[in-house]
């Protein structure tokens, strides 16, 4: 029987500054403690094929972070973010070989740290009356250590980046469109590598002159690019994962409100009473 003792301190605090209406300044520090969840505790053995199969692992310990980050706003809308964080003993799934039973099987294993240092921009831009753009990009250096895992040495850097762009297109009164792409640099993630991404998603929307309802057609991954590509960065572990399942798809959604959308605020409400009020010469 494993003992875990959770008792410890778990500070947050968050210093604001406004300098004027057009310009905020903040600065966070906290300290997080996430504890593994059942499934990855559960020592027994599922099988997913006659090759490879999950084992949960009883001597998980719960990892802890320690964060910090400084935000600076800019006329509400524009932002930049300068993040740290630390993890000890992440929990991560890991593939494994087993040589006695020539398979391979899934588990999760505490890493000894993970450090990253990240910088997140969030920038919209109104090219026309009819064309806008929200742009979110982030760039950060990830470095994962663990001395000891499963009898290998794993320390893995990797510089990564990320951006994701929303177009917000008014074509007239009644039609709107959207579209979005997101892509990605290649990426480290325990004792895997994944390998760049790109994808995009595309919607029309139409909105019924009297303003209670709007039909959407919307496409996701129209390129069907979103695939995962995933190969091993421990020294002893050679093996590459490509899963492609059926990521594109068409929706037609239909919204429509029934009732008034227009309701009078507390404030201009009237009842009975306010009104006899009022006659009798109350305020």
């Amino acid at each position: 029987m494993n003992k875990r003792t959770y008792t410890d301190f778990f500070p947050s605090v968050t210093f604001s500054r406004n300098f004027d209406a057009d310009n905020v300044a903040s600065l966070s520090y906290s300290r997080k403690i996430n504890r593994p969840n059942y499934q990855n505790l559960n020592p027994f053995i599922f099988y997913l094929d006659q090759y490879t199969y999950n084992e949960g692992n009883p001597n998980l310990k719960p990892e802890y972070s320690t964060n910090f980050e400084a935000t600076y706003l800019w006329k509400q809308k524009y932002s930049v973010a300068l993040a740290y964080s630390h993890t000890s003993d992440v929990i991560t799934q890991i593939l494994l070989q087993n040589e006695a039973k020539k398979s391979m099987y899934q588990t999760v294993l505490n890493l000894a740290s993970n450090d990253v240092i990240s910088l997140t921009l969030n920038f919209p831009v109104k090219i026309s009356k009819w064309w806008n753009l929200n742009n979110n990009l982030v760039g950060y250096h990830k470095q994962i250590q663990a001395p000891d895992l499963n009898g290998t040495d794993l320390n893995s850097k990797q510089f990564s980046a990320s951006l994701y762009t929303q177009n917000n297109f008014t074509l007239n009164k009644l039609f709107s469109a959207d579209a979005s792409v997101y892509a990605s640099t290649a990426q480290i993630d325990g004792g895997f590598k994944v390998k760049s991404m790109l994808t995009a998603d595309a919607g029309l929307r139409y909105s019924f002159p009297n303003q209670n309802g709007n039909l959407k057609l919307g496409v996701g991954d129209i390129f069907h690019s979103q695939r995962g590509r995933v190969f091993s960065t421990l020294p002893d572990n050679v093996y590459s994962l490509e899963q492609w399942g059926t990521s594109t798809n068409v929706r037609l959604t239909f919204t429509y409100r029934f009732g008034k959308t227009s309701v009078k605020s507390e404030r201009s409400r009237q009842t009975g009473l306010d009104a006899e009020q009022k006659r009798l010469g109350g305020k």
